[in-house]
Formats: C-alpha cells, sequence, structure tokens
C-alpha cells in the first residue's frame, strides 16, 4: 500500500479516550482500529482528498509555525515522511505534513 498509512488498533488504544481519529484517502484504519475507537468513544472522521488535509511546508516554515503557536504538538515520522498533529479540545487536530 504505498503511500497510505494504515491504523491499527494497537495505535487507536494509544489515542486518548475520547478523542479523534481522521481518516482519509492516505489514512485507512483496520476493523479492529474502528471497533476500539468506537468502544473508547473516539469520534472517527473521514476527510476527502484535499478537505481539511495538513498543509504541506518546508523546515523552515515549519519551525516558524510551530514556535508562533502555543499548544500541545504530535510528530510521527513514517518512512521518512513527518506528520504534525495539535492536541485540541477535540483530540488531534491536522496541522502540518510534509
Amino acid at each position: 500500500m504505498p503511500g497510505r498509512e494504515l491504523v491499527t488498533e494497537r495505535d487507536v488504544l494509544a489515542l486518548p479516550a475520547g478523542s479523534q481519529l481522521v481518516l482519509g484517502p492516505g489514512r485507512i484504519a483496520t476493523p479492529a482500529a474502528l471497533d476500539a475507537a468506537f468502544l473508547r468513544g473516539i469520534r472517527v472522521v473521514r476527510q476527502e482528498a484535499g478537505a481539511g488535509a495538513p498543509p504541506r511546508v518546508t523546515d523552515a516554515d515549519l519551525l516558524q509555525r510551530l514556535r508562533s503557536q502555543d499548544g500541545t504538538f504530535v510528530v510521527v515520522v513514517r518512512e521518512g515522511r513527518l506528520t504534525i498533529s495539535r492536541i485540541g479540545p477535540g483530540g488531534p487536530e491536522p496541522f502540518a505534513a510534509d
């Protein structure tokens, strides 16, 4: 599955109960992950291509953007690709990706 991220049950169990799991064209979840989300009260949000996707940024832009906003951020690096989510009141929200 090149270019896709698979969300597993283990990934969902690592999320805070009651948070949000965002799925889109490049991010899919296993049936076990969706079951775990339901049981833990995690809202699953499905996005269309380009709708609400985190903006792509350069390293310099990213650092400047992070410094300009207070908050708690989660950084995930998989296969050399970086995804940053900001922890909001409803759980993780897309912030940036490269």
